[in-house]
């Protein structure tokens, strides 16, 4: 596993156990010093627990992002991918042959697997690096802020579970369990099946580039007009906003 991937997911996991501490100390300060206190205690089981848990807390935060992306189909859309796929249907539909083969499968969910197919078999590998690294700190931002927001808003109902009296039923605390557990298995088996069709496409995609004659050259360059594609980031933070600030409000 890429070494970046862990470092950048855990940040983010230990901004979430901050934040959902801070959230906790700011409703019930007594709760949050009791909390410490038990956890001091064992202080040495908690740090493992700590290392452990923060990158894992970080990968579900950064599964998030990726569902919120997908489904608002903001996963990759900017002008390089859309100029290079518009060019690669264009040199398809050039002829009638290539058309009537291969026109029906390149559906403008592939623009991003049709330039990923191109770009790291002819682009440079210390440009492909730069972008990785860029896309990474992407990432870090992303799922940085859902940590701060998400945390905080768990952070805030904790002192309720605890003194809730629905610990007492074990049909409560499995319901607890199963219903978390249940919803995160129906999520992660949906981002799986993205990311396979993400692959199969690409791998398509470069499939047809192999068995198409001269496409590299039918994909000419012709005008493009580019248009600013308005970027996810403030949007996920914008409803993350939202819903902190309206359960801010409930609690009130």
């Amino acid at each position: 596993m890429d070494f970046h991937f862990l470092i950048r997911n855990g940040i983010a996991g230990g901004i979430f156990l901050a934040l959902a501490f801070a959230g906790m100390w700011a409703t019930s300060p007594d709760d949050a010093a009791r909390v410490f206190g038990a956890l001091t205690d064992v202080q040495s089981l908690v740090v493992a627990l700590v290392a452990a848990a923060t990158p894992v807390i970080g990968i579900c935060l950064q599964s998030l992002v990726l569902i919120f992306r997908y489904t608002r189909r903001d996963m990759f859309t900017d002008d390089a991918r859309r100029l290079v796929a518009r060019r690669f249907r264009e040199a398809i539909h050039s002829d009638a042959n290539w058309r009537s083969t291969f026109g029906d499968l390149l559906d403008s969910g592939v623009d991003d697997r049709v330039f990923v197919s191109i770009y790291h078999r002819t682009a440079p590998q210390h440009l492909i690096e730069w972008a990785r690294r860029r896309r990474s700190y992407n990432y870090l931002g992303e799922t940085c802020a859902c940590a701060v927001v998400i945390g905080f808003t768990i952070g805030l109902f904790i002192p309720d579970l605890i003194n809730a009296g629905i610990w007492g039923s074990e049909r409560a605390r499995i319901l607890f369990v199963i219903i978390p557990g249940v919803i995160w298995t129906i999520a992660s088996l949906w981002l799986a099946r993205k990311m396979r069709q993400d692959a199969d496409r690409m791998e398509l995609a470069w499939a047809i580039h192999e068995l198409v004659p001269d496409l590299g050259r039918k994909m000419k360059v012709g005008g493009f007009e580019a248009r600013r594609v308005q970027a996810p980031v403030p949007r996920l933070v914008r409803d993350l906003l939202l819903v902190a600030g309206a359960v801010f409000l409930i609690r009130r």
